[in-house]
């Protein structure tokens, strides 16, 4: 099945996200959603919903899923007003990826993550290697598996995501494990690196990281977001010359 990404819902058009929401609710239990076009801007200021901070699964270029939030403003707190999946996107993983970013962002936001911190958006090669180069010139003992110019070689189809001080690089091929070659994060905290390990393990729950990933540059983000360490790894060992 094609894979999807996240996207802000401010990116879409009303009419995008107001035929999302007709079409997910068409099937509900207390009867479909009978609400027009006209009728959508009354629809999201009376759910609170901000949609920059809101996300839509995305499909070749169409919305079929969506997690509208609606921060509460008096103590940091996130209401999640309206979820759903067009029926053809049910069982594809989208809701399930849209809650588990939700809840990746509204937890740094009652206070751990500074403010400003950007999303999780996708970005292209040449944006990705280039960051990926100025790290490796930033980062003494970066592991060269984690190099751009180790992953400009592979033969596996690479996905970039970003968000703000960390990059994720990762392939997803049919039919076998989705596979993280690269988690890095320039702020010690690991904050961003660990709403990236969120988000991919929600979107492809079968992924996996080499154990050629530094703790203290990512590493770390995964253990916290639910990887789990297996028996066989590598250290990274050095000799002063």
């Amino acid at each position: 099945m094609t894979s999807f990404v996240l996207a802000p819902a401010a990116d879409f058009a009303a009419a995008d996200l107001h035929a999302a929401c007709v079409e997910a609710f068409s099937d509900y239990v207390a009867g479909p959603m009978q609400m027009t076009l006209a009728q959508w801007p009354s629809f999201v200021a009376r759910q609170g919903v901000d949609l920059e901070r809101s996300r839509v699964a995305v499909r070749d270029g169409a919305v079929i899923a969506f997690g509208f939030a609606c921060p509460r403003v008096d103590d940091g707190r996130w209401r999640l007003a309206v979820m759903g999946a067009l029926p053809a996107a049910r069982g594809s993983g989208a809701a399930q990826a849209l809650l588990a970013d939700f809840l990746a962002r509204a937890k740094p936001a009652r206070g751990a993550r500074a403010p400003g911190a950007r999303d999780v958006r996708e970005i292209d090669r040449a944006t990705a290697f280039a960051w990926l180069d100025e790290a490796d010139r930033r980062i003494p003992w970066l592991p060269f598996p984690n190099t751009a110019r180790c992953q400009s070689a592979q033969v596996r189809p690479l996905t970039f995501w970003q968000c703000g001080s960390a990059l994720l690089l990762f392939s997803a091929v049919e039919d076998t494990p989705t596979h993280i070659h690269v988690l890095i994060d320039l702020d010690p905290a690991l904050r961003d690196a660990e709403t990236l390990a969120h988000a991919i393990r929600a979107a492809h729950p079968d992924a996996f990281a080499p154990p050629i990933l530094r703790d203290d540059l990512g590493g770390a983000a995964l253990a916290r977001a639910g990887f789990v360490r297996a028996a066989l790894n590598q250290v990274l060992m050095r000799r002063a010359l």
